[in-house]
């Protein structure tokens, strides 16, 4: 049987451990929420990787974020749900307005398209009823292959722009 005393260290190990994380995860949060202060330093290290440019003396100053400290967990909580709903909502109006605003690339291609359909028919009709059957069937050819090549680019393009989309 094992001695309860090494259990009891490693279970307080654990709990070390544990706290820290949890730590460590409060105060990643409050730096994503903007909430630090920064610690500056006339050199970059490991710890000090962000930095800024003061124009006024050309010199660039090195910080790291510190949490800060009198913000209490209740506080954290909220603030890390309410944005979490505000991305959520965001992302949803982003959807939403994606498939309402059109794309007028593939809008002016299918017009095109359906503009060439009208007008090789009737071009095709002209040739037919004044005795040029030939140039009238290769009228209706050349109508159907190049409006249907201006809507089947409209399409490509229209899915295009779907997926670029869901990828924002």
């Amino acid at each position: 049987m094992e001695n309860p005393t090494k259990i009891e260290d490693l279970i307080q190990q654990k709990k070390q451990k544990l706290s820290e994380l949890k730590q460590k995860k409060r105060d990643e949060d409050l730096i994503h929420l903007g909430l630090f202060e920064k610690e500056y330093s006339d050199s970059q290290t490991n710890e000090y990787i962000d930095s800024e440019y003061y124009r006024e003396t050309a010199m660039l100053k090195y910080y790291k974020k510190v949490p800060l400290n009198d913000v209490t967990d209740k506080q954290v909580d909220e603030l890390l749900t309410l944005t979490k709903e505000i991305e959520h909502l965001e992302k949803e109006i982003k959807e939403v307005k994606g498939t309402l605003a059109p794309n007028t690339v593939a809008f002016t291609l299918k017009l095109i398209g359906i503009v060439v359909y009208i007008v090789g028919g009737i071009t095709a009709m002209f040739f037919l009823g004044n005795g040029g059957p030939q140039v009238g069937l290769i009228t209706i050819f050349s109508a159907f292959v190049s409006g249907t090549l201006f809507i089947g680019f409209s399409e490509i393009i229209k899915l295009l722009h779907s997926i670029n989309d869901k990828q924002k």
